[in-house]
């Protein structure tokens, strides 16, 4: 008897000793129980590319948070889920983000840059190679009332060519993509992935300029386009939490500027942009991890351009120094 009570309790404390995977294995995962859900807003488009990883980690339960994710078509549906409380994180062009800080009593504020300008000249025309040879000439453009003019305003201001480009606005991206690749304009402002769509149909369009190379020359500073940004009561209830995206937010922007392959393959998969489009456009598209004290600096002098230009697109003043969340 004492015999057979000894085997059992070396057996209990065998068992008791093994790394069973729902309470944390040998390579360090964490149970569900242990994960904050993260309520996290995506845009179709360049930018939530460097969101992906996260994507497929969360889909795989290997992502350190919980990620509920929605995918809008629009920014300003991104905005108004912001706004009623049902997202904690999302992705947002800049001005957006200083427009929801300046009306929301500093409720919003961002935590990355995550992509720089996805703005490019295009031309069918062999004698436009570079910016200033649009001069004279009529230049097909969308954005109207929005960042895209602002920024196309600014580089033929700091050009020369403020008076002698011709810019006709169309309504939609799609409207001036198909526009060029018919054949109805030689010369046109497009953002990725319509840039990558337009080639892709005529290999007669080429790339001019890269706005990013202008928007550095000019304003001695990177093109800022898009963040992301946190609701200020999520991050001071869950900073940890916030940390850990924005630790994998930074692994994921690198994996998917050097693992463009696989990314183009989770970009249709997440319904961001189509894979094929993706495979050319996401090397295009400036995917990049700017936090911290660096923040201010990429996005301030897009934010005073635009405010320049127009006070009402960037939410009426310029944010303070709050605005840029520091770990």
């Amino acid at each position: 008897m004492y015999f057979k009570r000894a085997i059992l309790l070396l057996i209990v404390l065998v068992l008791a000793a093994l790394p069973f995977s729902g309470c944390g294995g040998a390579g360090g995962n964490s149970t569900n129980q242990d994960k904050a859900v993260v309520r996290l807003g995506a845009l179709k488009g360049p930018s939530s590319l460097g969101l992906l990883q996260i994507l497929n980690k969360n889909d795989r339960n290997e992502s350190l948070n919980i990620y509920e994710v929605t995918v809008e078509g629009a920014p300003s549906d991104i905005q108004a889920r912001l706004l009623n409380g049902e997202l904690d994180i999302a992705a947002l062009p800049s001005n957006l983000a200083s427009v929801l800080y300046n009306r929301t009593e500093k409720n919003i504020r961002v935590i990355a840059v995550s992509t720089l300008g996805v703005l490019y000249l295009l031309s069918t025309d062999d004698t436009v190679t570079s910016f200033e040879d649009i001069e004279g000439r009529t230049v097909y453009a969308t954005g109207q009332g929005s960042t895209p003019e602002y920024v196309l305003d600014y580089l033929l201001r700091q050009n020369g060519l403020e008076d002698k480009v011709d810019v006709q606005y169309k309504g939609e991206h799609a409207e001036l993509a198909a526009l060029m690749a018919s054949g109805g304009a030689d010369t046109a402002m497009l953002p990725q992935p319509f840039v990558t769509t337009v080639m892709l149909r005529d290999d007669s369009i080429r790339i001019v300029a890269d706005l990013n190379d202008e928007w550095r020359e000019a304003a001695g500073a990177e093109l800022a386009m898009t963040c992301i940004v946190v609701r200020n009561r999520f991050l001071e209830e869950n900073r940890d939490d916030v940390h850990k995206f924005l630790r994998e937010y930074e692994e994921s922007a690198s994996f998917v500027n050097t693992n463009v392959e696989k990314a183009a393959v989770f970009s249709e998969k997440y319904d961001i942009i189509p894979e094929a489009v993706a495979r050319t456009a996401i090397p295009k598209c400036a995917i990049v991890f700017i936090d911290g004290g660096d923040m201010r600096p990429a996005i301030e002098p897009l934010l005073q351009v635009l405010y320049d230009a127009n006070p009402g697109s960037m939410g009426g003043a310029l944010p303070d120094d709050t605005f840029y969340y520091k770990k």
